[in-house]
């Protein structure tokens, strides 16, 4: 939120040697943006002409931003108001005699609502001041190869509801109503109507008496009579669509895989909570929340890649493979993909030997998987 309480380790590790390395400038308190690429010539690859840009806020909320203006004399006045605009209200909803009059309920209604929406009251009962919102510059920005696969799945929520369950022994007798006059209700003499409202109160004495509530519905199936459910189909609501982007990422020299684990290291990060309510280090009561995610997908073809492409061929180099800019990256277009809302980091799984462990002569694998699994935070409607 406002402020970072740092974790005491990363992946086991103690951050205290993190901050001595490559990630030190995550620990300081300059502002500088991490901006880290994968692969090196990512941006200037022919190859690639999509990229992901991953990059992390700290956040706030409306209602957060209401409650930290608040002042006692704030809170006061707001009361204040409150109790005149009802004292005015019941003084024009009842006479001297105490008889109601209507005269002026619409308008002083009102005026009670308006004090109320603008007071702390309808500052906590409006969803929208929940939501979270993304506050400055990113903490990070990630640039890597678009995943092989992407795929978006949108889950809407439907449950089967029984009518003839719902309504019950009313729902019997209103239907007994309506079919008493028609010819041919009894079936053999027997008017089901009755076997159904026995067999309603025969499932109600089971359930009460231990059983599974299934005695009457066996009865009323022994005298030939099988109730019409009338199921209908109830809509939920949709869910928070997740999103699980994979790579798969095998560096070029002990530089790029470096650059690997400072991207893991970098979006553990910043899916971990902190601490509050005590120094850092120590025991707290609080935990502050991680940062959230924003993730686009870049089409780098039609920018810088293609106009270096066309200058190299016509001076016949390749040059331009070492001078590309990696920050045309975030300023590229938009590929022709889903978009994704703002997004919290639910889980982040690093295989550091996804093929059997190897690694350069510093120590650095030689191949990592990463896997990231995100959730929008936005329900997504029409």
């Amino acid at each position: 939120m406002g402020f970072q309480i740092l974790p005491t380790s990363i992946a086991g590790i103690s951050t205290s040697s993190i901050t001595k390395g490559p990630l030190a400038s995550l620990f300081s308190n300059n502002n500088q943006v991490q901006n880290l690429i994968f692969p090196s010539d990512l941006a200037s690859n022919p190859s690639m002409g999509h990229a992901v840009l991953i990059q992390a806020y700290d956040y706030k909320t409306k209602l957060a931003t209401q409650l930290g203006n608040l002042t006692v004399g704030g809170v006061l006045s707001e009361v204040t108001n409150i109790a005149k605009s009802v004292g005015t209200a019941r003084g024009n909803l009842v006479d001297a005699k105490g008889n109601f009059t209507a005269a002026s309920l619409s308008s002083d209604l009102t005026s009670v609502a308006t004090v109320l929406r603008n007071s702390i009251i309808g500052t906590v009962t409006e969803a929208a001041n929940y939501t979270p919102e993304k506050k400055g510059a990113p903490l990070a920005s990630i640039s890597l190869f678009l995943p092989e696969n992407l795929q978006v799945n949108y889950n809407s929520s439907y449950s089967d509801v029984s009518l003839t369950e719902e309504l019950g022994i009313l729902g019997f007798a209103g239907n007994f109503a309506a079919d008493a006059s028609k010819v041919g209700m009894k079936q053999g003499g027997v008017n089901p109507y009755a076997i159904a409202a026995a067999a309603f109160a025969g499932n109600k004495i089971s359930s009460v008496l231990g059983g599974t509530g299934q005695l009457g519905s066996l009865a009323a199936q022994g005298a030939g009579v099988f109730v019409n459910p009338q199921m209908q189909l109830l809509y939920k609501g949709i869910a928070l669509r997740t999103f699980q982007l994979e790579f798969l990422m095998t560096p070029k020299s002990p530089a790029e895989a470096k650059t690997i684990q400072n991207v893991c290291d970098t979006l553990t990060y910043y899916s971990l909570p902190g601490i509050s309510g005590a120094q850092v280090g120590k025991s707290g009561q609080f935990l502050t929340p991680p940062q959230i995610f924003s993730i686009d997908f870049k089409f780098l073809g039609g920018g810088l890649i293609s106009n270096i492409f066309n200058s190299a061929l016509t001076n016949s180099g390749l040059g331009f493979l070492n001078e590309a800019s990696t920050s045309t990256i975030s300023n590229a277009n938009q590929a022709k993909l889903f978009k994704i809302n703002d997004c919290v980091l639910e889980d982040v799984s690093v295989d550091y030997a996804p093929n059997g462990w190897s690694a350069y002569k510093d120590g650095y694998p030689v191949q990592t998987r990463l896997t990231l699994q995100f959730k929008e935070m936005t329900m997504l409607t029409k």
